[in-house]
């Protein structure tokens, strides 16, 4: 049985060390050093007579400078033993500076953001509780939105492969101006967060601290109905007479009803558990296209060997279809700087890109082995991929 408690571990090879907390033989969570920020990934695996007090071996993946090594510990008495057994994978793209950051700064939401690391439950638990008491304080109301509402409704429970937390205010209900949200990004920053602001069809703040990222969308009480990401419809009305409810010993605000919020946002079969990989194409392909203005982006298509694709079907989530032609570019009309959810689509291949930062005027390339390049790059697992396109 491994000990409670924290134990200090000297990593043999890498000249670090930090603390590794246990929680219990049979458990699987990541925990972070506190001294360094190094991401522990620890599980239980069979007894390794190579080991020191193989009783109560354990596997770990260490995340450190940018690259995921793997290992196993033994007890020794109130000791622990770390045998290395060497790099397992690199971290990220290192030709093109990706890292993961110091889990608080700008690098870690681009790696979250492109990647979408599960969070550690434990970890996101304590971070919705701080992203509450940081709201209350400064008289914010929030509402637990997407995958954070889905989990607290369908689970009760942080979904234990969701990559962030969800949250999301109505300006002008119940008080809350654009001083008000000012306010609170402020606090945010001085509680640690890294915090950066978006500014499209409404307004939305992506936040990371301690590896853990949060996304608040703010979105103005105006008409009947808001566009949630990626250009979902919900009714204002579910929106401005939120329900409470007990989730993780504190109570939370959510849309009224949950479950028809939730019907619009992942489809009838929102009660089904679905992974990253599964649930997207059931959220897009819901969402009706609409006549949209603005100006267009260009985008070229490529097979997995780089030959231009003719003919691919490309879908602008919510704003229209377009063909590629024989050299494999189309455009596409953007009403501005933002987020977008495309579908590629041509024969034998169809990939939802769920997350790309697109503008007005841009140039992109996709690539059909865009996502195996990705998980490859991470070398540990992913989520919902994001930032799949490259500029040409």
């Amino acid at each position: 049985m491994v000990d409670e408690g924290l134990r200090n571990v000297g990593r043999e090879g890498l000249g670090e060390r930090g603390e590794l907390g246990f929680a219990g033989a049979g458990d699987e969570r990541d925990v972070r050093a506190e001294a360094d920020r190094v991401l522990y990934r620890v599980k239980p695996i069979e007894e390794d007579e190579g080991v020191v007090g193989e009783r109560g071996a354990q596997e770990v993946y260490i995340v450190a400078g940018g690259r995921l090594h793997g290992g196993t510990i033994g007890l020794v008495g109130l000791g622990v033993q770390w045998r290395t057994l060497g790099l397992l994978a690199e971290m990220g793209l290192e030709g093109a500076g990706m890292t993961n950051g110091n889990g608080s700064d700008e690098q870690s939401l681009a790696f979250t953001m492109k990647y979408n690391p599960p969070m550690a439950p434990g970890t996101a638990e304590r971070a919705l509780r701080e992203v509450k008491a940081v709201l209350d304080s400064v008289g914010v109301q929030f509402l637990l939105s997407s995958g954070t509402c889905l989990g607290a409704i369908r689970d009760n429970a942080i979904i234990p492969w969701d990559d962030d937390t969800d949250i999301m205010s109505i300006k002008g209900a119940n008080g809350l101006t654009d001083a008000h949200v000012d306010t609170a990004v402020t606090a945010f920053r001085e509680r640690g967060y890294y915090v950066y602001a978006v500014e499209g069809e409404h307004q939305t703040f992506s936040m990371i601290k301690d590896y853990v990222r949060t996304g608040w969308d703010c979105y103005r009480n105006e008409g009947d109905s808001v566009l949630v990401y990626p250009k979902t419809v919900i009714p204002l009305e579910l929106l401005l007479n939120p329900r409470k409810i007990s989730f993780l010993g504190e109570r939370y605000l959510v849309p009224n009803p949950p479950e028809e919020y939730l019907r619009l946002k992942y489809g009838e079969s929102w009660r089904t558990p679905k992974r990253a990989g599964e649930y997207e194409i059931d959220v897009v392909e819901k969402i009706a296209s609409m006549d949209v203005a603005g100006s267009p982006c260009r985008l070229r298509v490529l097979d997995g060997d780089g030959t231009p694709v003719a003919d691919a079907q490309v879908t602008l989530v919510g704003a229209g279809r377009a063909t590629t032609d024989a050299n494999g570019y189309t455009e596409l009309v953007l009403p501005g700087p933002d987020w977008y959810a495309l579908v590629i689509r041509f024969a034998g291949h169809e990939q939802v890109l769920y997350m790309e930062e697109l503008e007005p005027g841009g140039a992109y390339v996709y690539r059909a082995d865009a996502a195996v390049r990705a998980v490859a790059a991470a070398g540990g697992t992913t989520g919902t991929l994001g930032k799949l396109l490259t500029s040409e």
